[in-house]
């Protein structure tokens, strides 16, 4: 069994935590700048960011962590912030009681005609 190496660990968790916050703070300098503009910035920034200290892996953790908020924030600008309520929407669908699935009332097996539904 592999041994767990705990440094290692937190290591990355804090590095990746670290990019995140710092690519969320970067939003309070970059206020007048496109949205798509500022996303792309940080998904840059986090990708060249390792190669200035390659044998950092905190610096490398980090990157990664500013890249992803850069990606989310990419997809937010797309989408127009849409699927931002979505976890809403599947927590009450689980509450439903009356269907096992939610919607399985209204809609038949792709391709099934009412003949072959009960």
């Amino acid at each position: 069994m592999a041994k767990i190496k705990i440094e290692e660990i937190a290591m990355r968790t804090g590095g990746v935590a670290a990019g995140a916050v710092a690519a969320t703070v970067v939003d309070k300098f970059t206020g007048g700048l496109n949205p798509k503009v500022s996303a792309l910035g940080k998904i840059v920034v986090g990708a060249v960011l390792p190669v200035f200290m390659p044998k950092n892996k905190f610096v490398a953790s980090a990157g990664d962590g500013f890249s992803a908020v850069g990606a989310a924030d990419l997809f937010k600008s797309f989408t127009g912030g849409a699927v931002s309520g979505a976890n809403d929407y599947v927590a009450a669908s689980l509450i439903d009681e009356d269907y096992a699935v939610s919607g399985d009332e209204d809609y038949n097996v792709s391709g099934a005609d009412d003949e072959f539904t009960a």
